[in-house]
């Protein structure tokens, strides 16, 4: 019975004793980089009493929450739960109820998007560890304690603040009675889903007096950061769905963050998010909180926003980007319009507009025109061009071939019109600049060569000389050393001695140029009417400054048997002593040329010359001959028994094939008188007679000089 009753009392002791001691509890949490270390603050007296636990608690309700560290943000692992006492009864000995106040920050102000964000729901994870913390029980014992919390609470729902209640645990998590050497302990809050695009922060623990006991408040913001995917399509000028471009980049900044990527395909639904993998903290949140400026460019665009790769007829843009309900937290949808580079003719291009949705001008295209006004008009080829504003589409221009008045040549356009790298900014229209042809004009013959000068008196700033087919713009590769007028090659050919001349740096310049026309072309000119025909080229020549010049030469082509006549000998026989057709032909080619008026001198010199000079006189050359001819019938009409004088015409074929007619007049005298005849051979019978009056003569002659010697 006795050791009842002492068991009685010392139950009644230890009833009192509890009832009358109340814990302390931390006023701060330190902050460590992965857990809050608790410092320990012990107590003077080894006995706490009520009134000191009430000091305590008015000191702890003076203190400010600390401030919100958004840098600190763990993703703790998942322990296994161990609770120090029951939720349901108040704090005992040495415990607190911990709470967590959670508080929902949404974009730039705005509500937290809860369910967007959390479609699964959201829950806050409690987690805590002490190590070998000491303490005094309430009988004033030195203990040592170790404890993990592990928690999860799924009770959370869409509001600003919420308080989580996490039940009673022991106070040491926080802050005990006696000083440690190395205190080892940390508790934090975290949510669960931990999402990378939701930025936490959590503070440092208040204490609130709630129905007489102690709770400990941790503090948690939950930040929402705003959605970075992006959502690319492509519409045509009509508004229908096409691909996206295969090539090219885009640049997408939020604040002071920028990422580079491809454009996606459509095989990726053409979505993207630039930023996927950016952990977003307390560095860079401000530029991802919704207050930020946002905007898709694309790399390399021209002036106008349009990017397009060489040989592809489309370029493209950014037609709008926008997200739905203006709402960050949505993605953005970027449109990019296609449109073609260049559309020849017709009306300005319309497309639809994304706002009101109707067909209006398309401000993006410029209208290229060409115009030709007096001496010439347009002959084929388009006069209007619309192209893309801006954009370099290299040589897809081609202007119009004009038809011109004889006499005027196209020297150019105006404004000058690049053949290459091609780029409007405006309308524009080529006007024609035709003007009257200088032509330095050439006498020539078929089969001769000529060489003529074009002199520059000044040719220190000339950048190029050479040949053109006619006026026009022209590519240094497209000046020539030579022309050929006819298809068949060096036929008629117009040619720089000294080839395309580049840069001479010289005052005075002369150019010569030479002409040869081969003896087959003399059919060609046969075969027209005017027996000539006309060959022109131009020469081009153009300075350091781009301003250009163009001559035409021209050629008047004619035949050889212009350029002179023959004048045959005489030729003499005897009567009855007929003439053979060559003996007659001789009269012909020793007859004297006499050259026409107005034949240049090097096509009557050289191997030009259609003479030979023979004692002092100009006798046809019978190498420029290529044949005589005397019909059957105009010889047979020659009466060799007839005195006097008699003509027979003789065609004269020259080298090309032109033809001369020439009368030779033939003298045809008496027979001298011998009382001999011979039909056949009366020439011989002269010689006979010939030959004895000289025999009779030296025989005289002989018998004089001996009457005289005698």
């Amino acid at each position: 019975m006795r050791g009842l009753k002492k068991f009685t009392s010392l139950l009644l002791a230890l009833f009192i004793v509890v009832g009358n001691i109340v814990p302390a509890f931390a006023d701060e949490i330190v902050k460590s980089n992965e857990k809050n270390v608790v410092e320990q603050s012990s107590q003077s007296d080894e006995e706490n009493t009520i009134e000191q636990n009430s000091q305590i608690n008015e000191e702890n309700q003076k203190n400010d929450r600390s401030e919100i560290d958004s840098s600190n943000i763990l993703t703790p692992p998942l322990r296994k739960t161990q609770i120090l006492s029951d939720d349901s009864s108040k704090p005992g000995f040495n415990e607190t109820r911990i709470v967590v106040r959670l508080t929902l920050h949404g974009l730039n102000g705005k509500n937290f998007d809860f369910e967007k964000i959390y479609p699964k729901g959201l829950k806050i994870g409690l987690e805590g560890e002490c190590n070998k913390i000491r303490y005094k029980n309430e009988f004033g014992d030195i203990k040592e304690f170790s404890g993990t919390i592990d928690e999860i609470k799924s009770a959370v729902k869409n509001e600003k603040v919420q308080d989580i209640d996490f039940g009673i645990h022991s106070q040491l998590y926080f802050k005990d009675n006696l000083p440690n050497k190395n205190p080892d302990r940390y508790i934090e809050a975290y949510p669960e889903p931990n999402l990378y695009r939701i930025t936490y922060s959590f503070g440092a623990f208040d204490v609130e007096w709630t129905g007489g006991y102690p709770t400990t408040v941790l503090t948690l913001d939950l930040y929402q950061s705003q959605n970075t995917e992006l959502n690319f399509k492509t519409i045509d000028s009509e508004g229908s769905s096409v691909d996206n471009p295969n090539f090219g980049e885009f640049i997408y900044k939020i604040g002071t963050e920028d990422r580079t990527k491809n454009i996606p395909s459509n095989k990726s639904g053409g979505k993207i998010d630039p930023f996927e993998g950016l952990g977003i903290d307390g560095e860079n949140f401000e530029n991802f909180n919704g207050s930020k400026a946002q905007q898709v460019t694309l790399k390399n665009a021209n002036t106008n926003g349009f990017i397009s790769q060489e040989g592809d007829d489309f370029a493209y843009k950014i037609l709008k980007q926008e997200q739905k309900d203006d709402d960050k937290s949505n993605p953005l949808e970027v449109t990019l319009i296609k449109k073609q580079k260049v559309i020849k003719g017709g009306e300005r291009p319309k497309y639809i507009d994304p706002i009101s949705g109707k067909e209006v001008d398309d401000p993006d295209y410029v209208k290229v025109e060409f115009k030709v006004n007096d001496h010439g008009s347009i002959d084929s080829g388009e006069s209007v061009y619309w192209v893309l504003k801006d954009l370099d589409i290299k040589d897809s221009i081609k202007a119009p071939k004009v038809k011109l008045e004889y006499g005027y040549g196209l020297k150019g356009w105006k404004p000058w019109f690049k053949t290459e790298n091609q780029r409007y900014s405006q309308d524009t229209t080529h006007v024609a600049i035709i003007d009257k042809i200088k032509y330095f004009d050439y006498l020539t013959f078929s089969g001769d060569v000529t060489t003529n000068r074009l002199t520059f008196h000044d040719a220190s700033r000339l950048n190029l000389i050479g040949f053109v087919d006619k006026y026009g713009i022209y590519k240094e590769e497209q000046i020539k050393g030579f022309i050929d007028f006819e298809d068949t090659e060096d036929k008629v050919r117009v040619t720089l001695e000294n080839g395309v001349i580049k840069r001479p740096g010289v005052k005075e310049l002369k150019v010569p140029f030479q002409m040869k026309v081969d003896k087959s072309f003399g059919d060609d000119i046969l075969n027209t009417p005017e027996k000539q025909l006309v060959r022109e080229t131009t020469f081009f020549a153009n300075d350091i400054y781009g301003n250009t010049s163009w001559y035409g030469i021209r050629y008047t082509i004619k035949n050889q048997n212009t350029k002179g006549t023959v004048t045959p000998k005489e030729k003499e026989t005897l009567r009855y002593v007929a003439l053979s057709k060559e003996e007659i032909y001789k009269a012909v080619e020793d007859g004297e040329f006499t050259y026409n008026e107005g034949v240049p001198e090097q096509n009557k010199s050289g191997s030009n010359a259609l003479h030979r000079l023979v004692e002092g006189k100009n006798l046809l050359n019978p190498e420029k001959v290529k044949d005589f001819n005397i019909s059957d019938e105009d010889y047979k009409n020659i009466d060799f028994s007839k005195l006097g004088y008699q003509k027979v015409p003789v065609t004269i074929t020259y080298l090309d094939n032109s033809k001369s007619n020439v009368d030779v007049t033939i003298k045809i005298t008496e027979n001298v008188p011998t009382g001999l005849t011979n039909d056949k051979n009366p020439s011989k019978i002269l010689l006979f007679v010939g030959f004895v009056g000289i025999v009779v003569s030296v025989i005289n002659f002989k018998k004089k000089i001996l009457k005289n010697y005698d």
